[in-house]
């Protein structure tokens, strides 16, 4: 192989691992059954659950929204541009049942890839959902994680799905992420 050759092989290579496509890892493996859906082990782990948006242009700079909602700190979090950050208090409870959501509509939300043009492309927004279960036992390491992650580049996000995530986040009293109401 010439050396040109191998390079560009290589290349692409790394771009291919570093891009990901968006499923679930458990410690290196996928995190699913046969069927492909979640299989989180309630009694051990904590949810933590991130929703962003991110891209376009704000008058300082790139625009960024990001909030998390963690089930074993019973809090939240809400950092963005051009805003202080923010945090509250969450019931546990709640961010189970959040988690327990976008989990079971985990395989629609990344059953269809997305083709078109990501909208960072031309000043507009990437929309991002990451649900952690963290391991909680004495012996627990966070790289142990569960992590099933998801981008509206990466995958086609069905409408009905968005918004019913987007209208429970909402309804616990979590600040707006995306916004179904357009």
């Amino acid at each position: 192989m010439r050396p040109g050759h191998f390079a560009a092989v290589l290349a692409a290579c790394l771009v291919l691992a570093a891009c990901g496509d968006g499923t679930a890892t458990t410690g290196g493996t996928p995190a699913s059954t046969s069927s492909g859906s979640p299989t989180p082990e309630d009694d051990q782990q904590a949810a933590e659950i991130i929703l962003s948006r991110h891209g376009g242009l704000c008058p300082e700079g790139a625009c960024h929204v990001e909030v998390t909602a963690n089930e074993q700190q019973s809090s939240w979090t809400a950092t963005g541009t051009g805003t202080s950050p923010a945090q509250g208090s969450i019931d546990p409870g709640e961010v189970r049942q959040l988690e327990e959501l976008i989990l079971a509509r985990f395989d629609e939300l990344t059953e269809q890839p997305f083709d078109d043009d990501c909208p960072t492309a031309y000043d507009g927004q990437e929309l991002s959902i990451t649900v952690r279960l963290i391991p909680t036992g004495p012996d627990a390491q966070l790289r142990d994680a569960q992590v099933f992650d998801t981008t509206s580049c990466t995958h086609a996000w069905p409408e009905d799905v968005v918004r019913e995530i987007a209208d429970a986040w909402e309804a616990v009293g979590l600040p707006v992420v995306f916004d179904t109401q357009s």
